[in-house]
């Protein structure tokens, strides 16, 4: 508001200025016209009565050329008329002959047109000329001399300067600025005060409500007791703010209903996408596809760019499952480090990592820890609902993993024998059907190993069962860590083994056996008496197409009880041919 008052008084003061510095001008200009004529006229006046004196004196018969003492007269003018500057008569030749100043010095550089004179005669005007003097300008007035028979005799010529006129008109304008000055100052006065009762201050007041209601404030309220237009417009102003809080209210009570609704809703899809998402992942018991789904759900649940799942498997943190793509990669050491202690957190944690959003969420079954979920998003952070719906969701997965682990577990307890940690042989057999049936139609080789340990009733007899579990146990250790990830090795019962070795030719089979039966000679099984060594038996036999399992055990029972008859300690094999 005070911006609009000195823009006001700025247009006003500039409107004075101009009009009080033409007006001074004007008056100026033409002040000094009327006196430059009122000197004309004394000049004139004083002129007149010195050509008087002189055509007085001419009326005695004497020439002007014989006037008496008339610089003196001239010289007299000058004094007694302060507008005089010079007195000067000259002849009709033009000559001067008399002049107002003390020596010729002064005046001997003053000419004029003396025609001038007979022509204003003529014309009966009176004759101005401008003169030059000293490189002053002076203004003259030229009256003829005039004998008694009416013939010019000469002329009065009398000058006053222009510094002179202005000299005189200078204070005048002055005295004028001045009364200007202070009619602009009490003027400005003037205009602030009005400007500020009648203008400034009701638009302050009504500026200041509309910024108040700008904020927020609907209860502001414009106090203008004046019937002017500004109380009108507060009055006006006060009416529409009271219309706009009245249309906020039920504006305000329409959208708690429209959200409520909304709400409701949102928390109805929301528990239907966590029945969904529950239902889902605990409608399999395969632990990488309840990992992987979990995510996946997890994703369609939360607004999130990556969510990737962590464990740990023996004593290393391991990324077990992640869906989306972000393009950073959180740090798996630090994320070793924080769930060190992982018993001491008990919230999420929520940090900023190369630019967005990382949400750290640990995950229990009945106080055991199983992992942590890693849910990133770039720039939004997440919030408090956010996070407890994933936390929430979270309790629910972390079970149904539970559930596929337990399950994975016990699976792996029915195929696996409980002393050798080897498969057992109803998961053998199975595993032999399958292979037999890709035998079939890949048609790539399958071969077939049956070992047994050496007089291993001698082992038990002289050591003890204790010795001879341990023994078995090394040797199912040993060989697991021989044969390659694609074999199958198990125990069909005692001390009797078998491996299937799919992708490999007999030769093959033969050729690790025996690397095999090298390796469990050189075997030392610590005892109380010492180190024990043991030696096995193998049977060697490959599968022919359309083969059933107990054709190929027989023929490779048949191998091994060859290599027990021919001396123990070796491998012996049995090609079958189609």
């Amino acid at each position: 508001m005070t911006k609009l008052k000195y823009k006001i008084l700025f247009i006003v003061i500039v409107i004075l200025v101009s009009m009080i510095g033409t007006n001074n001008y004007i008056s100026s200009y033409m002040f000094t016209q009327e006196y430059k004529k009122a000197i004309e006229q004394e000049i004139l006046f004083v002129g007149e009565s010195v050509k008087l004196q002189a055509e007085r004196i001419l009326s005695f018969g004497l020439d002007i050329g014989e006037l008496y003492q008339f610089d003196e007269i001239c010289r007299e003018v000058v004094e007694k008329y302060p507008e005089v500057a010079y007195v000067l008569i000259y002849d009709k030749n033009g000559e001067l002959l008399y002049h107002s100043e003390s020596s010729e010095e002064a005046v001997k550089d003053i000419h004029f047109d003396f025609n001038v004179v007979k022509q204003a005669q003529e014309q009966n005007t009176i004759a101005k000329v401008q003169l030059n003097i000293d490189a002053e300008k002076y203004q003259a007035t030229s009256i003829p001399i005039i004998n008694d028979s009416e013939a010019i005799q000469g002329t009065v010529l009398i000058a006053f300067s222009e510094e002179y006129v202005t000299a005189k008109t200078k204070k005048l304008v002055q005295y004028s600025m001045l009364q200007s000055v202070m009619f602009i100052m009490i003027s400005f006065l003037l205009l602030t005060f009005v400007l500020t009762k009648w203008v400034t201050r009701p638009l302050q007041s009504i500026m200041s409500v509309m910024n108040a209601a700008g904020l927020g404030n609907l209860h502001a309220r414009v106090e203008l007791s004046s019937k002017d237009e500004f109380g009108m417009l507060g009055m006006k102003l006060n009416e529409t703010l009271e219309k706009i809080k009245q249309l906020m209210n039920e504006n305000e009570k329409a959208v708690k209903i429209q959200q409520s609704f909304v709400l409701e809703q949102e928390r109805g899809k929301l528990s239907e996408s966590l029945r969904e998402a529950i239902f889902s992942i605990s409608s399999t018991l395969d632990v990488e596809e309840v990992q992987q789904l979990a995510l996946t759900h997890l994703r369609n649940i939360i607004e999130c760019d990556r969510v990737s799942m962590y464990m740990k498997e023996a004593g290393f943190w391991k990324q077990v499952a992640t869906v989306g793509e972000i393009s950073t990669r959180v740090n798996e050491e630090k994320l070793a480090t924080m769930y060190n202690h992982v018993d001491n957190i008990e919230q999420p944690i929520i940090e900023m990592f190369h630019g967005h959003q990382v949400l750290y969420m640990p995950f229990y079954v009945h106080k055991v820890y199983l992992g942590v979920l890693v849910i990133e998003r770039m720039a939004v952070a997440f919030n408090e609902s956010e996070q407890s719906l994933a936390l929430t969701y979270v309790s629910q997965m972390a079970i149904a993993i539970d559930n596929a682990k337990m399950y994975e577990q016990m699976e792996e307890i029915a195929i696996t024998d409980a002393l050798t940690d080897s498969y057992n042989r109803r998961y053998f057999y199975n595993v032999f059907e399958q292979e037999l049936e890709k035998h079939l139609h890949n048609k790539q080789p399958l071969a077939f190993i049956l070992f047994d340990v050496d007089y291993f009733k001698k082992v038990n007899d002289r050591n003890g069962h204790v010795i001879g579990d341990k023994v078995l146990r090394s040797l199912s250790r040993e060989t697991k860590a021989y044969i390659a990830p694609h074999h199958v090795f198990a125990r069909l019962g005692g001390e009797e083994f078998a491996i299937l070795l799919p992708q490999t030719s007999i030769e093959q089979a033969y050729q690790q056996g025996e690397e095999l039966r090298q390796l469990i000679a050189n075997m030392d099984v610590e005892t109380d008496s010492g180190p024990l060594q043991v030696t096995i038996s193998l049977g060697v036999t490959n599968v022919i197409p359309s083969e059933k399992v107990e054709s190929v055990m027989h023929r490779a029972d048949k191998a091994l009880y060859e290599a027990k008859e021919t001396g123990r300690n070796k491998v012996v094999s049995i090609t079958a041919t189609s």
